[in-house]
């Protein structure tokens, strides 16, 4: 038997002044056989951002302070078999139905890329539960990250 997967996929990005927002929205349909895959019907992703290297242009700096929210509706996600590490398809526990929101600043100093991310804050500050984008594997709790990178210039 055939598998009919459609998807539909808008983008838009916007700016106006500094800020700019990058807008994704993917919406999903298994035509026959949604016992076999199951997808989440509706993904949302936007990223909102102030970009101030209009200020800084004139000391090779940039910056950019914003944030990341992510979405997908409800959809059986596949389990996990760590003694086989192979992925299953289950139809015990849905996930999805809540956002995931990231914070972050991205500085350029020259050939210095640095980042600072606070990820999943909705979860820290808002509803304190574990989410699980893969059955029995709850996704990180609240974490701080950065990263360095630096590019040497002969």
């Amino acid at each position: 038997d055939f598998i009919t997967i459609s998807s539909i996929r808008l983008q838009k990005d916007f700016h106006l002044g500094g800020f700019v927002m990058v807008n994704k929205i993917s919406y999903q349909t298994v035509s026959n056989k949604d016992d076999v895959i199951s997808l989440p019907k509706l993904a949302v992703y936007n990223s909102t951002y102030y970009d101030l290297d209009r200020f800084l242009n004139e000391y090779s700096i940039e910056v950019q302070l914003g944030y990341e929210l992510y979405y997908t509706s409800k959809y059986y996600a596949p389990g996990y078999m760590p003694s086989s590490a192979l992925f299953y398809q289950q139809r015990i526990r849905q996930t999805g139905e809540f956002p995931l929101v990231n914070v972050f600043l991205n500085l350029r100093i020259k050939t210095v890329l640095l980042f600072f991310k606070f990820e999943n804050v909705y979860n820290q500050f808002l509803v304190n539960k574990f989410y699980y984008y893969t059955n029995n594997y709850p996704i990180n709790t609240t974490a701080f990250k950065f990263g360095v990178s630096w590019r040497f210039m002969d």
